[in-house]
């Protein structure tokens, strides 16, 4: 197995755009000050609902655990390639989240009328989120 089998194979070239894309959407989203928006709503949230399940963050923690999912994500592509049952069905799970935190984006910048951080490359995420499941789903079908 080598970069460019990986590359050339449709699943294992959309999951990797999948991350990409969640790359390009931790950039937004720091470049616009996601957590200056974030920590607020959480902390105003959890004086009106007392089981809020979401932290607060500061940014140090926030952002490393984002590049260390982006590193883990990286590392299991050859999990992928292989078409390891458990690694697709987590990774397919893991799509889904990441189309809800597109559309999330989107629903927040319609209710507060301006473009929230991390709105601008939420298209590109739900879009690859999208092409990685139909992926899986035919790796599926053709075994």
């Amino acid at each position: 197995m080598t970069f460019n089998n990986i590359i050339r194979d449709k699943l294992s070239f959309f999951y990797l755009c999948l991350v990409g894309s969640l790359a390009l959407h931790v950039i937004d989203e720091t470049i616009n000050h996601f957590l200056d928006f974030y920590n607020p709503l959480v902390l105003k949230l959890r004086e009106y609902l007392t089981i809020f399940p979401f932290p607060t963050f500061r940014f140090k923690t926030w952002i490393s655990g984002l590049i260390l999912l982006i590193i883990i994500l990286l590392i299991i592509t050859p999990f992928v390639y292989h078409r390891h049952k458990i690694i697709l069905l987590v990774t397919k799970i893991f799509a889904v989240l990441m189309i809800f935190n597109g559309l999330g984006h989107f629903v927040s910048s319609i209710y507060y009328s301006r473009v929230m951080a991390g709105m601008l490359s939420s298209p590109i995420l739900i879009f690859f989120s999208i092409f990685y499941i139909y992926q899986v789903q035919m790796s599926y079908r053709s075994n």
